[in-house]
């Protein structure tokens, strides 16, 4: 069962960034370790469009975000979650333009039961 801002606040998310934010492209590449080889063999990655927003994380250096220290050239996006098909974890790329950041953390914002927006701590 959703609570009562769920629709309203995951709609209103997705409607913000579809407008304002910049199209983005989250990447996901699996691996499987074997252990008897010791190699990881790649498999296809998987690839999501998303908006988000960036914003500088300057003003906040040498501060915690989570369990992580924010570092000169860090930025924490923005993305909404409704139609994402893939949940943003630490370890995946997130890119635009040029530009490719890994992700370093990943703290959801709920709007009661679900999350209404992700914001990522992402490093160059």
């Amino acid at each position: 069962m959703t609570g009562a801002l769920d629709s309203t606040a995951l709609n209103t998310a997705s409607r913000l960034m579809a407008k304002f934010g910049k199209a983005m492209t989250l990447t996901r590449r699996p691996g499987t370790y074997d252990p008897t080889t010791g190699m990881v063999s790649d498999t296809a990655p998987q690839v999501v469009t998303l908006n988000g927003l960036p914003d500088s994380t300057y003003r906040k250096l040498g501060q915690t975000y989570g369990s992580e220290l924010i570092q000169s050239g860090d930025l924490d996006v923005l993305v909404a979650a409704k139609g994402l098909t893939l949940t943003p974890a630490p370890g995946d790329e997130l890119s635009w333009g040029p530009e490719i950041y890994k992700v370093q953390l990943v703290k959801p914002t709920y709007s009661g039961e679900q999350v209404a927006t992700y914001n990522l701590l992402v490093r160059r």
